[in-house]
């Protein structure tokens, strides 16, 4: 996480002659259909990726950001093997709930553990709410806020309303929900709630 955007770049190289088979070693056993490869857009990741061709995906704050970012990756942008038009994804938590708050209960446990992850180095394992702390530092306060900027979470119309907002601000061509919470049925039910809800729309 700590290289020089020159290593980052020549990483990228190197993962992409192997998965294409021009590197000096070879996969085992040999691939010879089409891998695609992705970059994660943060820091230097979307001037890389502008710069290699390749899709970005973008999430956490820099989705919070003004679209300057995204628009220097669609202008910057030079066709490759893999990829002929500049090709944006937003990642980000989504949440279907019967309301809002129940909703922002279900991101409560990734945002306390990404706080967490700040102060110690370490992504604790999920926690139910109820065992959460009532009170929160001042820090903890500002990572728990920092982690839930991006968090779209409400009833089907708000979020569907919230993420043409997202599109409409990124310009993104596809969003990516990577929601994640301690209960694993409710984040099943809310998944399937949000696939419904999106199908309503085609």
């Amino acid at each position: 996480m700590s290289a020089p955007p020159k290593d980052f770049a020549s990483a990228i190289e190197a993962v992409r002659e192997y998965l294409t088979g021009r590197a000096d070693i070879t996969m085992r056993p040999a691939h010879n259909g089409h891998i695609p490869l992705f970059v994660l857009g943060t820091g230097s990741g979307l001037k890389i990726a502008a710069r290699l061709g390749l899709p970005a995906v973008v999430g956490g704050p820099l989705l919070t950001a003004g679209p300057e970012a995204f628009d220097e990756y669609r202008s910057t942008f030079c066709p490759s093997e893999q990829l002929d038009e500049p090709y944006l994804i937003a990642s980000t938590e989504i949440f279907v709930a019967d309301s809002p708050s129940e909703a922002r209960e279900l991101s409560l446990p990734e945002a306390w553990a990404m706080s967490e992850s700040r102060l110690t180095g370490a992504f604790p394992p999920l926690e139910p709410t109820t065992s959460l702390p009532d009170s929160l530092t001042q820090r903890q306060q500002r990572n728990v806020a920092k982690a839930l900027a991006p968090v779209i979470a409400g009833t089907e119309d708000q979020v569907l309303s919230a993420i043409s907002e997202l599109l409409v601000r990124t310009g993104a061509d596809e969003i990516m929900s990577t929601a994640s919470t301690f209960d694993t049925t409710a984040l099943y039910t809310s998944d399937a709630r949000l696939a419904a809800a999106v199908a309503a729309t085609l």
